[in-house]
């Protein structure tokens, strides 16, 4: 029978149209920013004179009109370059942050710079926006604030529940640099549904104003992130011809490592890249990055805000002598049969010398050992079950998610030519042919090198486990590379730094050696005094805020006792020392008499099972007699998270379930039974 392609072909031209004609008539994210705008915000910004010469009364065509892309009647914010709303970004709305009640952080401008007025509303004014409301707003404003389409993937309803129930708690926030020193690049927060995995691309104009030498890039971004890659791309042409705002990457327009961009660096974990002395990363005026972050979320239950920060070194253009690049060599070529393992290899060559300075691989959840060789000698110069910077050792296996980088100290040539030779093993435990792909159920075969083009420079290197120093050190341990360089800046003595004579702030240190100057930044602080411990119902407790803390009883320490509280088991002094910003702090003696034996806790029958659990767990006890009983939770810090009221309850086994919504940690549970304490330690996963 033949087929009737013309009739086909008419019925889903038809069809198409019927969905085009609904997508027209749908309301679009805009349609809410509009009506956010209309109810809290139009009865000051209408009329003949509209405060800030913006009307926000008329129809959405118009109130589009006169925000997008137009420059604030505010001559600071104008100055600073905001729009009203600068689409794409965000941070650079003045909108969104005149808007702000508490959502946008301080380094983000949620706090009006000198002579940008007051926030929205004003003192005595209409009802503030709601976290929801700004964040809806900034959403749109992320995704390009389109005037008829909606924010993907629900993100509105993830927004709701985000912010009504919880979820994820937020990447803590690196401080930017210094002033004069560079700047700081925030990407998100990017709302992922439960078990949900997506990846993007986000064009990010630095604005620079003159070319710009770059000598340190730190990461911090959520601990489930995958990746992020850092591209800039090749020309303004190619930047234009970018979509703005959060672009989701596919097969397609939006693929990463594609053309019309260069390759910069990548990360799998937070991390801090400082570049070797003399090297730099070039980026002209004309520079405009793209963005590449990859976010899945584990969970099943929590909603993920993923952040990404970024603080980006600089200097003055024309200090570096050597500019540093990056590649990313990509196989393509992978087919995983099911239930089989399976080893590739392939090639990368170097037209001209390379001196290698930093290497990387990354495969997804199938890799199971990555290895690099020189291609034209066979040395090998990566191993993927190496640990480069823990143990210095090899484990015995390659952690897909956590890929080991190797520095080289001094470079690597690799001659003209020479070329890599990378190879790959994976073993597909699924019942599925895996093949290259964009997820982490798909497969990936590649390797990244950042390195110095022709003939190598010494290598100089001024570092140091930590660049937090207490202002009563004398003396502290700094690494330089070669010996027989100079050392100088604040508090170097004899060679030697030295933090009190330094004193408190922040200050560079440099080593030169051979006309090459590597650059090392510290921040020497004075610490704290000392401190009283308090004690609830045999729960010792000290300070929150501190970097980490350690328990001590008679002057020994207490294994795994390393939180703000410790339930006390036996009398003794007690002392905990804590750190905070390279400086430790001794509490004062607690000398407690009264605690809890072993013994008392096994007559009482007490117990909790599970432990660790995932949704509740059962507090079981034994009681000899009728007595008062009372239940409390409190976490790591000495909060109390949970308490039942005071209950007579009669002899025998008892149990109460703690089905709360408590966060995952640690906590600490006490029953009082007739006013005696018992305590034990429990996990929520």
């Amino acid at each position: 029978m033949k087929k009737n392609y013309k009739n086909l072909w008419a019925m889903l031209l038809a069809i198409a149209c019927i969905t085009l004609s609904t997508n027209n008539v749908q309301a679009g994210t805009f349609d809410r920013v509009h009506s956010i705008l209309e109810t809290k915000c139009a009865s000051c910004h209408s009329g003949a004179t509209p405060a800030g010469a913006l009307d926000l009364s008329g129809d959405e065509a118009l109130v589009y009109e006169n925000l997008i892309n137009a420059t604030p009647s505010n001559a600071a914010a104008a100055t600073r370059g905001d729009k009203l709303v600068d689409p794409g970004y965000p941070y650079r709305s003045y909108l969104l942050r005149k808007a702000n009640n508490g959502l946008i952080h301080e380094a983000d401008g949620g706090v009006m710079a000198s002579g940008e007025g007051d926030l929205m509303p004003p003192y005595g004014g209409g009802e503030a926006l709601t976290n929801i409301e700004l964040e809806v707003i900034r959403q749109w404003i992320q995704y390009g604030a389109s005037e008829t389409a909606t924010l993907p993937d629900n993100i509105e309803d993830l927004i709701e529940d985000y912010y009504t129930n919880g979820g994820y708690e937020p990447v803590p926030r690196p401080a930017p640099p210094a002033a004069g020193k560079g700047f700081q690049i925030h990407m998100g927060p990017i709302f992922i549904a439960p078990g949900d995995e997506k990846e993007f691309l986000q064009k990010y104009n630095p604005r620079f104003e003159g070319d710009t030498e770059v000598t340190r890039l730190d990461v911090t971004m959520n601990e489930t992130s995958h990746h992020y890659i850092h591209y800039k791309f090749d020309t303004p042409a190619d930047a234009a011809a970018a979509d703005i705002g959060l672009r989701e990457v596919g097969f397609g327009a939006d693929l990463p490592f594609g053309g019309g961009s260069d390759f910069v660096t990548a990360w799998a974990d937070s991390d801090n890249f400082r570049l070797p002395g003399g090297t730099a990363y070039f980026w002209d005026e004309s520079t405009v990055f793209d963005l590449n972050y990859h976010i899945p979320n584990y969970s099943d239950e929590l909603i993920l805000a993923a952040d990404l920060y970024m603080n980006v070194y600089t200097q003055e253009a024309g200090t570096a002598i050597k500019e540093m690049k990056g590649n990313l060599t990509n196989n393509l070529l992978l087919f995983i049969t099911a239930g089989n393992e399976a080893d590739f290899e392939d090639d990368m060559n170097n037209g001209q010398q390379w001196n290698l300075w930093q290497i990387s691989s990354h495969t997804h959840q199938l890799g199971t050992d990555f290895d690099i060789f020189n291609k034209a000698t066979g040395e090998q110069i990566y191993e993927g079950f190496y640990d480069y910077s823990g143990c210095n050792c090899n484990v015995g296996y390659y952690d897909w998610e956590h890929a080991p980088i190797k520095e080289f100290q001094p470079y690597y040539q690799l001659m003209p030519g020479e070329g890599l030779r990378y190879t790959a093993e994976y073993n597909n435990t699924t019942s599925n042919l895996i093949t290259f792909g964009l997820t982490t159920n798909d497969e990936m075969m590649l390797f990244v090198v950042q390195y110095t083009e022709g003939e190598a420079i010494p290598f100089v290197l001024l570092d140091s486990e930590s660049d937090q120093f207490c202002a009563s050190q004398t003396a502290a341990e700094l690494t330089v590379m070669p010996d027989g360089g100079v050392l100088s800046g604040p508090g170097i003595e004899g060679g030697i730094f030295n933090p009190s004579l330094a004193g408190v702030g922040l200050h560079t240190l440099e080593y030169t050696f051979d006309g090459i100057t590597s650059y090392y930044d510290v921040n020497v602080t004075a610490g704290g005094d000392t401190f009283e411990v308090t004690n609830n119902n045999n729960t010792l407790a000290a300070p929150a805020g501190y970097d980490n803390y350690q328990w001590y009883n008679n002057g020994q320490p207490i294994t795994n006792a390393t939180g703000a509280v410790y339930v006390v088991t036996s009398g003794g002094n007690y002392t905990v020392v804590v750190n905070i910003n390279g400086c430790e702090v001794e509490s004062e003696v607690f000398s407690f008499s009264t605690g809890m034996s072993e013994t008392a806790f096994n007559k009482a029958g007490f117990s909790v099972y599970p432990n660790p659990f995932s949704k509740a767990t059962s507090v079981n006890y034994t009681l000899e007699q009728t007595a008062k009983v009372s239940i409390e939770v409190y976490n790591m810090l000495g909060q109390q998270v949970l308490k039942t009221n005071e209950t007579t309850q009669h002899a025998g086994e008892q149990n109460y379930t703690i089905n709360a919504d408590l966060d995952s940690g640690v906590y600490f549970i006490k029953v009082a039974i007739d006013g005696k304490m018992y305590s034990q330690k429990m996990v929520k996963e």
